[in-house]
């Protein structure tokens, strides 16, 4: 089952001072599957968090369409949860009152997402910092924190735009194992939801995706589509050697307009 479906995706911005148009997206093609695990690379200004934007329904691509589970994507919806580099909490909201933002914005009663945000809390390795305050909790704890927030309601895809860009590397390594196993990495796609995780790290799509889709540069563009085949669990079956051959494929995708990007900025 098709849970993303993008139909030549273009997008171009308009500067509101000069006028001047800059085409971020041309003609992206893409589908990614319930249950799979898609990563997003490519070098930087090639549009991968404008693509994501497009899915999440907080930008309106210029032409193309964009589809989730058939139905064409109008706008924000609580089925497309979003997790951001910046974490995006409140910052007057306990850890508790965040993660139950959503259910409670959408008028859901407190006696049914009382156990739930519980258990999140939990899931998360936050049991005790329920009424923390954001500026309390150190990088990782707001990027759990924030990861609650997004499962609290309940999402059939999972939106993430390089979350992990912020942490440390220890917090980055143990963040990517939690995230692999709330997704459900050892379930069946069909008990699992679709993710379209964000990365500038090719070896953190390599260790975390089914696939990973290189953009080209400015105007971005499916330049490549690969199929990472490597054991699940990862973390359990990790295979190094396999990992350094995937990375350095797409590294050699992507050296040369990755150079031309950094020139040209």
């Amino acid at each position: 089952m098709t849970a993303i479906r993008i139909d030549r995706i273009s997008k171009t911005f308009v500067s509101s001072r000069t006028g001047e148009q800059v085409v971020a997206l041309k003609d992206v093609d893409l589908e990614v599957s319930q249950g799979e695990f898609v990563a997003i690379v490519g070098p930087s200004g090639c549009g991968k968090s404008t693509l994501l934007s497009i899915i999440a329904g907080i930008l309106e691509p210029t032409s193309g369409a964009a589809y989730h589970y058939d139905a064409p994507i109008l706008g924000p919806s609580p089925d497309r949860g979003v997790l951001f580099q910046d974490y995006a909490l409140f910052p007057w909201l306990s850890v508790r009152q965040n993660i139950s933002f959503g259910p409670r914005a959408r008028g859901v009663p407190s006696s049914e997402w009382q156990q739930e945000v519980d258990r999140l809390i939990s899931v998360v390795g936050l049991s005790g910092f329920d009424t923390r305050l954001p500026h309390e909790l150190s990088g990782g704890m707001r990027q759990r924190c924030a990861l609650a927030r997004m499962l609290a309601n309940e999402p059939r895809t999972w939106l993430m735009d390089e979350p992990l860009a912020a942490v440390d590397l220890q917090t980055r390594t143990l963040l990517q194992e939690e995230i692999l196993r709330i997704w459900g990495e050892d379930q069946p796609p069909a008990d699992r939801p679709a993710v379209m995780f964000i990365t500038h790290g090719i070896d953190e799509a390599v260790l975390l995706a089914d696939r990973v889709i290189v953009l080209g540069r400015r105007p971005g563009r499916v330049k490549a589509d690969l199929k990472i085949d490597l054991n699940r669990p990862r973390f359990e079956h990790r295979d190094l050697a396999a990992e350094g051959v995937l990375v350095q494929q797409i590294w050699d995708q992507i050296r040369d307009e990755a150079r031309s990007a950094i020139l040209e900025d």
